[in-house]
């Protein structure tokens, strides 16, 4: 009987001992959380009152930024135009400018930006010989970029008080581009009312709003009697002496005239374009043809692209009309294929797809990067390719940049005129 209460009593302290050991640490756990909670409580207090003292700076400083952004944004506006047609929203919005401004988009501005101050350049030498100068621009999307530079540099020019500048003139079809002038052309983009820093008329015509530009007979014969009409139209006190007519032209395509001496030939389609870009070769004493690499055909002709692209002359939907060319021909002073150049880009580097067809562009046009413009006969110019390296990369996004049109991006149109071998 002792021997088993003996048992009892120890087994009844190994229990309690254990109910004791539970009761500490249960004790130490609560406590240890309590702790933590402290601290972290802590902690968020701290944290709490260093976002209110760092909210409370942040308004400070914020609200004289916010007036001085206001007082910036509304100082040039053109930030709203170009957000507008990224958003394609506004009045251009449906139409298929916009559609292809993003097409070429950093190569057309790249060409815009080594171009417009080698051409202003080229129209200073001019006027220094007592001439005036007119600059006849086409639409087409290539050249929005174009109408941008062209006005944010004689801007400059105007304020540096180069009085030269007085003697450039601009004609043009071109809605968009023209609305861009009146915008970044501003002597004073804070005044409302300042003037445009350069003479600039807009052609009477039909407005074709799929193309956000002028055209139809009326548009060719005032650009026809532009030279006749030149005091009349600019608002001139007398009838100038001598005018130079440069036209900066571009087309749908551009291929490389065949026979000697090569240049460039736009191609178009659609009602009154081919015509409009014919006048304003025809009224020129220099062209300059605008195009990105990538709408540079060599050694075709129009029936082979028109074909390869599917296109018919009997055509129902306009997305399936041909294209046709200028006609540029030796024997007509018109049209003396060595007035007209082609402005472009160049690849240099051998790992581009268009490296090959940039090398092989290079025998027939023997082009600079420019610096025969200062040349005063245009005969003397050469074409210009400027080295382009802004290019993806990525191989895929390389060929949707470099060809963005989806019609053309198929292993045999690629390998036929752009020597570009796609490997699957």
């Amino acid at each position: 009987m002792d021997e088993l209460n003996y048992v009892l009593i120890i087994g009844l302290t190994i229990l309690l001992i254990d109910v004791i050991l539970r009761l500490i640490l249960l004790r130490n756990e609560l406590s240890f959380n309590r702790r933590k909670y402290d601290e972290e409580k802590t902690l968020r207090d701290k944290h709490q009152k260093w976002l209110k003292d760092e909210t409370t700076k942040l308004k400070v400083v914020a609200q004289p930024l916010s007036v001085h952004l206001k007082k910036e944004l509304t100082k040039d506006v053109t930030w709203l135009t170009s957000a507008m047609i990224q958003a394609k929203v506004g009045p251009d919005s449906k139409t298929l400018f916009l559609e292809r401004l993003g097409h070429f988009e950093v190569e057309k501005k790249f060409i815009a930006e080594k171009f417009v101050p080698l051409l202003l350049a080229r129209c200073k030498q001019h006027i220094e010989k007592d001439k005036k100068v007119c600059l006849l621009i086409d639409s087409g999307t290539t050249l929005y970029d174009f109408f941008e530079k062209l006005s944010d540099d004689i801007v400059n020019i105007k304020l540096k008080k180069q009085d030269w500048i007085d003697n450039v003139f601009v004609a043009t079809n071109n809605l968009p581009g023209l609305q861009v002038a009146m915008e970044k052309g501003r002597i004073n983009p804070n005044d409302r009312f300042s003037q445009i820093a350069f003479k600039c008329h807009l052609f009477p015509g039909e407005p074709l709003s799929i193309y956000a530009a002028v055209t139809g007979d009326v548009t060719i014969e005032a650009l026809d009697g532009l030279k006749k009409n030149f005091k009349h139209t600019f608002g001139l006190k007398e009838d100038p002496k001598d005018i130079v007519f440069i036209g900066i032209t571009v087309g749908n395509w551009i291929r490389i005239r065949r026979n000697m001496p090569h240049c460039p030939v736009p191609m178009a389609r659609g009602k009154g374009h081919l015509a409009f870009k014919q006048k304003i070769v025809e009224c020129s004493d220099e062209v300059f043809v605008i195009a990105p690499l990538g709408k540079v055909f060599k050694n075709v002709g129009d029936e082979e692209i028109n074909a390869e692209l599917g296109l018919k002359k009997d055509f129902v939907y306009p997305d399936d009309e041909i294209y046709d060319d200028l006609s540029i021909e030796n024997d007509n002073p018109l049209t003396n294929p060595s007035k007209i150049k082609l402005v472009s880009t160049s690849r240099v580097e051998y790992k581009n797809l268009l490296f090959t067809h940039s090398e092989a562009l290079r025998p027939l046009l023997k082009p600079d990067e420019g610096g025969s413009m200062s040349e005063y006969d245009i005969k003397l110019v050469n074409h210009i390719m400027f080295p382009f390296y802004n290019l993806p990369d990525n191989k895929y996004f390389e060929e949707e940049t470099e060809f963005p049109h989806k019609s053309t991006r198929n292993s045999k149109f690629l390998r036929i005129f752009f020597n570009v071998h796609l490997q699957l």
